[in-house]
């Protein structure tokens, strides 16, 4: 996956015995003591915010986590990170490039979560625009995973919490990965957010990873 903008790594889980051992320093607290799936996918986006660091010039000596488990990313860069059971990903980017970043990845669904995503994720607009699609599947994991994507973005500049109705899918090609989103709410918090965000995803053995920026200067 080729991006214009910072650094993307990718890591297969589970990881190996001796990079949890290379690059234990970036455990938290609350992680040290975990074992199996949990420290895996924790350390393995770990692992790949530093490596996507490094690519950059920078040494990502620590990565804290939040109160609510959020990186804390040092203040020269942005950055967010996802996992599934099969792979960890994070996408990092210099703050003088990048406001803010947003990537999420998810395994295409099957037939049996299509109910849970026209229930729980869909507006009413997006079910109408997701039946123009052939590829029904792909384009109902695209709308999940483009939305993680967005709240992943915003959440780290206004800390406010925003529910899947609240943005709406206005454009997607599944040829070209394109897609828009716009965010719409009447919170205050996110008032200086709304409006539409370009993203791209991409498909990865049998996963859609969905990625979206802001520009240091937009906004």
């Amino acid at each position: 996956m080729e991006l214009e903008f910072g650094a993307l790594h990718s890591i297969d889980l589970p990881i190996e015995n001796d990079l949890i051992e290379k690059y234990s320093f970036l455990l938290n607290s609350h992680i040290e003591k975990a074992v199996g799936p949990r420290v895996n996918e924790f350390l393995g986006g770990r692992i790949c915010a530093h490596r996507a660091a490094a690519s950059l010039g920078v040494e990502l000596k620590e990565l804290l986590a939040g109160e609510k488990r959020e990186p804390l990313w040092p203040r020269n860069l942005v950055g967010s990170i996802t996992h599934t059971k099969k792979m960890a990903m994070a996408l990092v980017d210099l703050k003088t490039s990048s406001k803010s970043v947003g990537i999420d990845a998810e395994e295409i669904i099957g037939e049996e979560k299509i109910e849970t995503i026209e229930k729980m994720v869909a507006t009413k607009k997006d079910l109408a625009f997701l039946r123009l699609f052939s590829e029904k599947l792909t384009a109902y994991t695209v709308l999940f995973c483009a939305k993680e994507a967005l709240y992943k973005l915003v959440y780290p500049l206004c800390e406010e919490f925003f529910g899947f109705e609240e943005a709406e899918l206005k454009a997607l090609d599944l040829e070209s990965g394109e897609f828009i989103l716009k965010l719409d709410s009447k919170k205050p918090a996110l008032s200086k957010f709304l409006g539409n965000y370009r993203g791209q995803f991409y498909r990865k053995n049998g996963h859609i990873i969905s990625v979206i920026r802001l520009a240091s200067d937009s906004h």
